[in-house]
């Protein structure tokens, strides 16, 4: 939601920022259609540094943090954890996670324009993307980019939020008409969060997708508040709690990933038990896609299977954290050789995922396998 909020202290701002992240702006509650007639120049400004913010784990206290890991810039001490500060790099892949601040204005630019062109009741304003010209006057409206980068989630250290703060004002002359502010939120960000490995992965791909749509969420919230309107509040969906017995298993996997006309369970917040299933081995192709499909989504959730497989009791599981990040766990499952084990597992390295592990038997032998 965007509100009121005084220009106070700075750490209320950090406190704010790197813990469960906010979303404002501040300004007057709208501007009169009358105001804004004529040309008005779009320009942009603003080239900080884009930072990485994750928890230190070599840091024993505040006074460790400034040099603990490479490239570290400054410290932050949040409900006891130590965070540091570093420059955009992920040293254990050795991957530059960078963008130029160029870029983000030139992402932010036209997605402003579009929304306040589509807006009916500004119909006598002629947006102008460029700096103003003396031959044609008009209102000048700045976007400053005052930070981006990326922080770690606070359930999920190994899983990024991105950050972004935008500052904009609406000036005709030397009067300042309008002036807003906006932040990231979480509840914003689309799940499942990324790890750095991933974000840096084809160039950067994956990276410049979240950074654009963090930029898209906050245009289109400076364009509410200077509208005079309420911007939509993202809901996290309410958990659906399931538990039932002796069900097939194309049944769980219809109530799980439902059609292309009903989502299932998987595409939600859920806490699902399925007992006493009875499965052969060509089942463990359908029991792969059903996990692989339920990995990832918004929310904490927790599926349960058990039961036999050919006889033998096997146990299936899967949680997933509040960064859509899932852990899953097989026991008890049966291969004929110890490479289907292997074809199984690659199945679920896919972005989304913590840890998959197995035990079971291969060929008659005991295996125990995980990945990553």
């Amino acid at each position: 939601m965007l509100q009121h909020r005084p220009r106070r202290a700075s750490a209320a701002l950090l406190l704010c920022l790197f813990t469960a992240g906010c979303a404002s702006t501040t300004g007057k509650a709208g501007i009169a259609p009358d105001r804004t007639d004529g040309l008005v120049y779009v320009i942009s400004e603003g080239t900080p540094e884009f930072k990485v913010t994750k928890p230190d784990p070599l840091a024993g206290g505040a006074g460790a943090a400034a040099g603990a890991v490479g490239g570290v810039i400054g410290g932050l001490i949040v409900w006891g954890v130590v965070y540091a500060i570093t420059k955009a790099t992920d040293k254990d892949n050795d991957r530059a996670l960078t963008l130029a601040p160029q870029d983000a204005l030139a992402w932010l630019r036209p997605r402003i324009i579009r929304n306040l062109e589509a807006e009916a009741t500004l119909a006598g304003a002629r947006w102008i993307d460029g700096a103003p010209v003396k031959e044609a006057p008009g209102r000048v409206l700045t976007l400053r980019l005052d930070k981006w980068g990326l922080r770690a989630d606070k359930s999920d250290s190994d899983a990024f939020l991105p950050v972004v703060a935008v500052t904009a004002t609406l000036v005709k002359d030397s009067e300042r008409l309008w002036h807003g502010e906006c932040e990231t939120r979480r509840e914003h960000a689309t799940s499942p969060l990324h790890t750095l490995a991933e974000l840096g992965a084809n160039n950067n791909g994956r990276l410049r997708d979240v950074i654009t749509r963090a930029l898209e969420v906050c245009a289109d919230e400076l364009t509410a508040r200077f509208l005079g309107r309420a911007a939509p509040e993202p809901r996290e969906p309410g958990k659906v709690e399931v538990k039932v017995t002796g069900k097939s298993l194309g049944d769980i996997e219809a109530v799980m990933l439902g059609t292309r006309e009903t989502p299932g369970l998987a595409a939600g917040r859920f806490e699902a038990r399925f007992s006493e299933l009875a499965l052969t081995n060509p089942d463990l192709v359908t029991l792969q896609r059903l996990f692989r499909e339920s990995m990832t989504g918004p929310g904490e959730s927790e599926l349960k299977l058990d039961g036999t497989l050919d006889g033998r009791r096997f146990q299936a599981k899967l949680e997933r954290n509040s960064a859509g990040r899932a852990r899953l766990k097989f026991e008890g499952l049966t291969f004929a050789a110890e490479p289907d084990v292997d074809t199984f597992l690659d199945a679920f390295a896919r972005p989304g995922l913590r840890r998959v592990e197995l035990e079971g038997e291969a060929g008659g032998r005991r295996v125990k396998r995980s990945r990553p």
